[in-house]
């Protein structure tokens, strides 16, 4: 990384630490390998997930033999390692060597995971040996970026599995979780070291563990998945006003809201070309929620009528798509009732209200003219 440096060092130095004087001393914490139960107190779990939640980075690469520490932090990144000894077995995806080695498999990449990494899923596929990984489908928070192939299960290889042993396995196994904290903070669980090893990247089997390797890294890194929000402007429709306009809203008005979203790539901001962006009108609940569209260029806007409800409304952009950073916008917008010059005169609604007062002040006019000339 550019303006970046890497310390390497091992967790039960004394002299190592994550801060000091309460500050933090790094960006981001990788860790690599399995025991990690003698770490000095500076590593503590409370410590790394104090560090994570202050909004810095994590990268957890570790194996079937991960210690319990290990296993902890995972845990509470919402990512559970399978039993210890336990590793990703098939039968069918296995690589074929001289030696029958079932621990070895190939696993392909997602459509949506190499949008985000930039890892084309044409290319060779990903080996893995390690330990799998169970998370909650229902954690918008996780991105699972490699998961088993159908055939795989895991379960310790020393062991002879009973032909009726209830395994997990297939798709819910997951080999790479990431997850993507509300505070924009990243953390990556691998269950591998191999996949990010040498080894692996020179093997004679072709694969795309290289690609993978360093499309988590920049990922962590936030040099993929990062967007940018700016240049957010509402104001009445076919107005020049913008900022005095907040205050001029009023039942009934159109307002249109326009905002620029840039995607880092490639080390340059592009626009971003997401579909699925939308604004929230709200006051306690939304009352409106619309769809922006954009132009190609960055550029999303949309339009909507402000609600039959005066008050004080809240124009909210709250963008939380997996694997990419989250987009926060909040802004008061008052809307007042109508002026007294702004009321309809005559409204249609009423016309019977006016005839009758007009057909009541008409037959009052004959009665006083017949009462007071009307001859017996």
């Amino acid at each position: 990384m550019d303006g970046g440096s890497v310390h390497v060092f091992h967790t039960s130095d004394k002299d190592v630490g994550l801060s000091y004087f309460g500050e933090y001393r790094y960006d981001m914490l990788i860790l690599m390998g399995s025991d990690f139960d003698y770490m000095n107190e500076n590593f503590e779990v409370s410590s790394i997930m104090d560090f994570v939640d202050d909004g810095h980075d994590l990268i957890i690469a570790t194996d079937a033999s991960a210690s319990e520490t290990v296993r902890e932090i995972a845990s509470e990144c919402g990512v559970d390692l399978d039993e210890a000894g336990s590793q990703v077995l098939d039968h069918l995806s296995s690589v074929v060597t001289k030696q029958a080695d079932e621990t070895l498999i190939t696993s392909h990449i997602s459509k949506s995971s190499s949008d985000i990494l930039g890892v084309s899923v044409k290319k060779a596929p990903i080996l893995f040996r390690g330990t799998a990984q169970i998370v909650d489908v229902y954690n918008d928070l996780l991105v699972r970026f490699l998961d088993a192939p159908d055939s795989a299960y895991s379960s310790d290889p020393k062991v002879e599995v009973p032909s009726l042993a209830p395994l997990v396995g297939g798709r819910t196994l997951s080999l790479v979780t990431a997850l993507q904290a509300r505070n924009n903070a990243r953390v990556v669980v691998c269950g591998s070291l191999e996949m990010m090893g040498n080894l692996f990247f020179h093997a004679p089997q072709p694969n795309s563990n290289r690609e993978l390797s360093q499309g988590l890294l920049q990922w962590a890194m936030h040099m993929r998945g990062e967007l940018r929000l700016s240049s957010v402007q509402h104001r009445l429709k076919d107005s020049t006003l913008d900022a005095v306009a907040s205050s001029q809203y009023t039942v009934g008005n159109v307002i249109q809201v326009s905002m620029e979203i840039m995607q880092f790539s490639k080390g340059k901001w592009v626009p971003y070309l997401g579909n699925d962006v939308q604004v929230e009108f709200t006051m306690l609940n939304p009352m409106i929620r619309k769809t922006l569209s954009h132009d190609d260029k960055g550029n999303f806007f949309t339009e909507f009528a402000v609600p039959d409800v005066y008050g004080v409304f809240k124009l909210v952009v709250n963008y939380d798509k997996p694997g990419f950073s989250r987009l926060l916008f909040s802004q008061k917008i008052p809307v007042r009732p109508f002026k007294h010059n702004e009321k309809e005169r005559f409204i249609i609604a009423a016309y019977p209200f006016y005839s009758s007062s007009f057909s009541m002040m008409i037959g009052a006019c004959i009665f006083g003219i017949v009462f007071l000339y009307r001859k017996d």
